[in-house]
């Protein structure tokens, strides 16, 4: 399940119990999907490159099933965060 479908979930718990976010609790989470935009207030998330990762995992698969050398370097892959409403600066 996205991470960030969990935070919406527990945006809307903390509202419905009249917990300010960002100005009591702030709520930060990881996926971007497209509903962290729309939700309200609109949720701070890490934006990770799942196709990418996805890309390198399955040819570093490949590679281990045909006995190829792994060269797994330790790939890094870049993230973004997204600050929005669930997060302030203090």
């Amino acid at each position: 399940m996205d991470t960030d479908v969990m935070s919406i979930g527990v945006l809307n718990c903390l509202r419905n119990h009249g917990i300010q976010v960002p100005d009591y609790i702030m709520l930060a989470s990881f996926d971007n999907i497209e509903q962290a935009e729309y939700c309200n207030p609109r949720l701070t998330t890490l934006n990770v490159p799942i196709e990418a990762m996805r890309v390198k995992a399955v040819e570093l698969l490949v590679a281990q099933m045909e006995n190829r050398e792994c060269k797994n370097t330790g790939n890094a892959f870049e993230l973004e965060l997204i600050i929005r409403e669930t997060t302030k600066n203090r």
